[in-house]
């Protein structure tokens, strides 16, 4: 199963001054070991294209903070890495 993930949450894997976020983003990196993560070349997106790549990648979940955490189209479910109690 594919998991999409909007490119400002890779933006965390270079530091921030968050450091939960830096933590997060960084356990990401598994979904491309294991051939499961996709993410768009572009980075400034409207949500609408963001979405639709997703969907377009044959993904189930994206992952996003700046979508709303459980949103769903169609059989994509957006979740946000970054809410609290994920770790």
């Amino acid at each position: 199963m594919t998991t999409f993930v909007d490119a400002n949450v890779l933006v965390y894997t270079f530091g921030t001054h968050d450091e939960s976020k830096h933590r997060v983003a960084t356990s990401l990196a598994e979904l491309w070991r294991s051939g499961t993560g996709a993410v768009s070349t572009q980075v400034l997106q409207e949500e609408a294209l963001v979405v639709e790549a997703a969907l377009l990648s044959g993904a189930r979940t994206l992952l996003s903070e700046d979508l709303q955490h459980g949103r769903r189209v169609g059989e994509l479910t957006v979740e946000n890495p970054f809410r609290p109690g994920v770790l």
